[in-house]
């Protein structure tokens, strides 16, 4: 709404995104990723709000709560720390326009407005750092107690890992059928007519924001080892970073009016992804999601698009439905049914 949706289309993008993303399957785990995103989500809201204040402490406070939520990224899941600069240069550039307005009397004075601008502008950044304390003090003191140095990744000799080609998991995490973030969370795609309405808005920072931080955890993982996620429900590692790119969606109903014709469109592409996202996340959520990718042996895996779970999981829901309603029902412990 921020960024100029009417409430129903803000609600519109909230449900697609918890029910027709592979954020549904993953709200019922406890991996770090849903709660990591809710952090980035978060940070970038306050740190965009903050300028939108008119009043310096109301300012202050969002700047402060931006960093507080990017500084606990580290002792969520320490990879998402690779945001920390994105959002470190969104506010530093934020602040700098901002100052422009603190300077206007000096316009005759060159160098007192810009040390007037770089002052102000340094202090809202370190209004903004000063927020990362007590997630950096949680994140050194946790470290000290469970590995003894200040500084440590707990991955072990898995940080160094980064052995797989650029372009092979930039493929993977795109476009193969097991793990398209595009196949996994197609809401996402609202994001390209969304964003360029934006941008021509004026809302160029932000969408440049929102895009960074896609492409930070695109770029980080894809080179890595274990760039799949393991055993797991689509795309794993990019979970933090998919409800940025649905909030560009916000663009697509701006509060000025449009063309009929245009809003049809565009209701219908929301409706569309909504409903593929809706039905290929449901299987993951009716059936343990990582059980056609790790019980079923690739050898047993008879789908029309192999080896992705979207359709996995519905062709064993047919089997197992099947078979209840040839055969009473039996309840056989281990049976069927993945160890985890």
């Amino acid at each position: 709404m921020r960024l100029g949706a009417t409430k129903g289309w803000a609600a519109i993008l909230a449900l697609l995104y918890g029910l027709a993303t592979f954020a549904w399957p993953y709200a019922r785990t406890f991996f770090s990723e849903p709660l990591a995103g809710l952090l980035i989500l978060i940070a970038a809201e306050r740190a965009h709000a903050a300028w939108q204040y008119q009043r310096p402490l109301a300012r202050w406070l969002a700047l402060f709560v931006s960093g507080i939520a990017a500084s606990l990224l580290l002792v969520t899941r320490i990879a998402a720390g690779i945001t920390l600069p994105i959002f470190g240069v969104y506010v530093l550039w934020e602040a700098w326009r901002s100052s422009a307005r603190t300077s206007d009397g000096f316009q005759s004075v060159p160098f007192a407005a810009i040390s007037r601008r770089s002052t102000y502008t340094l202090g809202l950044v370190a209004v903004w750092t000063s927020g990362m304390i007590p997630g950096g003090l949680i994140f050194i003191w946790y470290n000290l107690a469970r590995f003894g140095t200040p500084i440590a990744s707990g991955y072990a000799s898995e940080a160094y890992e980064f052995t797989t080609p650029l372009l092979t998991g930039l493929t993977g995490m795109l476009f193969s059928p097991g793990k398209s973030v595009f196949l996994f969370a197609p809401p996402i795609l609202l994001a390209i007519p969304g964003g360029i309405a934006l941008w021509r808005r004026g809302e160029r920072a932000v969408v440049l924001l929102m895009i960074s931080l896609f492409c930070s955890h695109l770029g980080l993982y894809a080179s890595w080892g274990q760039w799949q996620g393991g055993g797991v429900w689509g795309p794993r590692f990019l979970l933090p970073v998919v409800a940025p790119l649905v909030v560009l969606g916000a663009g697509m109903f701006l509060r000025e009016a449009r063309q009929p014709a245009v809003t049809y469109r565009r209701v219908a592409l929301a409706v569309l992804t909504g409903l593929l996202g809706f039905a290929g996340n449901l299987g993951g959520v009716l059936l343990n999601f990582d059980t056609y990718v790790v019980y079923v042996p690739p050898a047993e895996q008879h789908c029309p698009i192999e080896p992705s779970p979207l359709i996995g999981h519905w062709c064993l829901l047919a089997e197992r439905w099947q078979r209840y309603a040839t055969a009473p029902p039996v309840c056989k412990l281990g049976a069927g049914m993945y160890h985890s």
